[in-house]
């Protein structure tokens, strides 16, 4: 019998190892940081805010056209056309071509050679984002010849995309012609480098192409390029152009996290943008897909893939139809693996089945004879001290928890009581306001009476008097002022200190002696409780619209935050 006890254990035993080895595949991803997944929730609202931003898109443009028909004069309508393009570049290939072409002919006509190659550089650019490389290569060789040396910034620049993008386009038909592209195109970054300087907006992106293509410098490009990510408010395609070099850059040095973070951040941008001819998306979608996230690789390239044939980019659609597929071929692999084994659990449970229900039998004919009998009751007996002991040990932990309960009942009791005095504090700022206003209504009565006792009595020189001294309402305003004070110093009692950390050291705004707070730091104060409005803090504080203006300005120029809303965001934020 204590064969039969030991078989039916072991069987057990083989049966759940079995089933463990089976149902519990190891899954291997790359682990992203909280603060990426957060960055790529955000994509992901935005991706769903799409025609909503395409809307304001269209409506900034039909907004720049109204303005454009108001004037003639060829300059106006030269400026027009070139932001109209500039709106239509990354956005629509059609409307740029159609703006460009405009002005082209408004350069020949007026005999502006110099602008006429830059719009021809331009016509280029829009050849080669759209995939129309042949036309692009036939007008760059036409107007090669008549670059001056203020143009080859632009037109090297113009040439180098060419080539990255023929690069690409023969990634799938020659791959040796790709190579061969992609390495005159890194000698054409080093030309415009040659040309270009510290003080132009691309500096930094040219120079992450140069030190890539080197692959030397990157640790102290990246810290010039975090500095410029921290303040970036993602609404612009620069803001894109440098999470974008960061993200290459992060992926050179081998960091996926940071990889993955900035090129969110470079989607994000060029989304609020309206940046069609997008290449984070792209990114983000061939990520996943190596990392083996097909849900979410499958998405980003059906963004990019709408985006691209929107836009037209014909080298584009390419990549990401080869990238599609392979999602797609994948997703289909994962599938019927996972059918497979599902297939194969059913055949495991179907086996224990059957073996537990033999032993089982097994056992209940065993059980028939007294000797197996009484072996089966003292193990029993000693499963059961074991119980017991297991139980005793599970009282102990249950103890252990109720302790714990009842320290977070304390806890929440002290919360509780907080709450109490939080709520008790706001009634009696209420009280005050209330008393305060009630004052003022009967104040405003008694002066009522007052006025028409004397009308009554004929006074109009004594209600001349009276109306005229402005002592009453300067008393009241004081008295407004010192309530407020006292209110919001009491809810932000280290506000004067937190806002300084804001303003430059040889800056400091501190209240006047014998006052809590001067009108510059009520006005601050105000801004920090979300009124924001000149004219609105120009009411509340019964001052003149000029003397907010003059004190925001002041404040702006002497903090550590010259730009207004950024400076707004850090005092709401104290």
């Amino acid at each position: 019998m204590h064969s039969t006890i030991l078989y039916n254990m072991k069987t057990r035993e083989f049966v759940f190892a079995l089933f463990i080895s089976l149902a519990c595949i190891p899954i291997y991803a790359q682990k992203l940081s909280l603060e990426t997944e957060r960055t790529l929730m955000r994509l992901d609202s935005l991706l769903d805010q799409m025609g909503n931003i395409h809307s304001q898109k269209e409506a900034r443009i039909a907004e720049l056209k109204r303005a454009s028909l108001k004037s003639n004069k060829i300059d106006d309508v030269l400026w027009y056309n070139e932001n109209l393009y500039n709106e239509y570049f990354v956005y629509n290939t059609d409307s740029a071509m159609h703006y460009i072409n405009k002005n082209m002919e408004l350069y020949k006509k007026n005999g502006y050679q110099e602008q006429v190659i830059n719009v021809q550089l331009d016509r280029s650019l829009l050849y080669v984002n759209t995939g129309l490389l042949d036309h692009a290569k036939a007008l760059i060789d036409s107007i090669q010849p008549y670059i001056k040396e203020s143009q080859k910034s632009f037109f090297y620049d113009v040439y180098r995309t060419y080539l990255d993008r023929r690069s690409r386009y023969n990634m799938t038909e020659n791959l040796s012609d790709a190579k061969q592209f992609k390495k005159l195109s890194a000698s054409y970054t080093d030309s415009i480098m040659k040309y270009i300087t510290p003080a132009d907006p691309q500096y930094l992106w040219y120079k992450t192409w140069e030190v890539l293509g080197k692959n030397k410098g990157l640790e102290e490009l990246i810290s010039q390029l975090e500095k410029l990510s921290k303040s970036n408010p993602l609404l612009t395609r620069n803001d894109a152009m440098v999470e974008y070099a960061l993200a290459r850059l992060y992926r050179a040095t081998g960091n996926p996290d940071k990889e993955v973070y900035h090129m969110a951040r470079a989607g994000i941008a060029d989304l609020t943008y309206c940046n069609q001819d997008v290449a984070s998306v792209n990114e983000l979608a061939t990520w996943f897909y190596e990392h083996g996230k097909l849900e979410r690789a499958y998405r980003y390239a059906g963004v990019a893939m709408g985006l691209a044939y929107s836009y037209g980019d014909r080298v584009r659609m390419t990549e990401l139809g080869v990238l599609t597929s392979k999602i797609s071929e994948n997703y289909v692999s994962k599938k019927k693996k996972q059918e497979n084994k599902q297939i194969a659990i059913i055949i495991l449970l179907s086996t224990m089945t059957v073996l537990l229900i033999g032993n089982t039998g097994w056992l209940h004919i065993n059980r028939k004879k007294r000797h197996t009998a009484e072996r089966e009751l003292k193990r029993n007996m000693e499963e059961l001290e074991k119980a017991n002991l297991q139980l005793t040990l599970s009282n102990q932990e249950l103890e252990k928890a109720h302790q714990e309960l009842q320290k977070l009942h304390n806890q929440l009791q002290g919360s509780n009581i907080t709450l109490q005095e939080s709520v008790e504090e706001r009634q009696n700022y209420i009280t005050q306001v209330l008393s305060m206003c009630s004052n003022y209504i009967n104040k405003l009565d008694e002066f009522r009476i007052d006025i028409n006792r004397k009308i009554k009595g004929k006074k109009f020189n004594e209600i001349e008097e009276l109306t005229s001294s402005q002592a009453m309402s300067q008393e009241q305003i004081q008295k407004f002022y010192q309530t407020f004070d006292a209110i919001f110093l009491s809810i932000f009692p280290n506000f004067v200190q937190d806002f300084n950390k804001l303003m430059q050291p040889e800056h400091q705004v501190l209240p006047q002696k014998g006052e809590k707070l001067s009108t510059e730091l009520r006005i601050l104060a105000l801004i920090k409780l979300g009124i924001t409005d000149s004219v609105r803090i120009s009411e509340f504080l019964h001052c003149s619209n000029q003397t907010v203006y003059n004190y925001r300005l002041r404040i702006r120029n002497n903090s550590l935050y010259p730009e207004k809303k950024v400076l707004i965001q850090a005092i709401q934020q104290l």
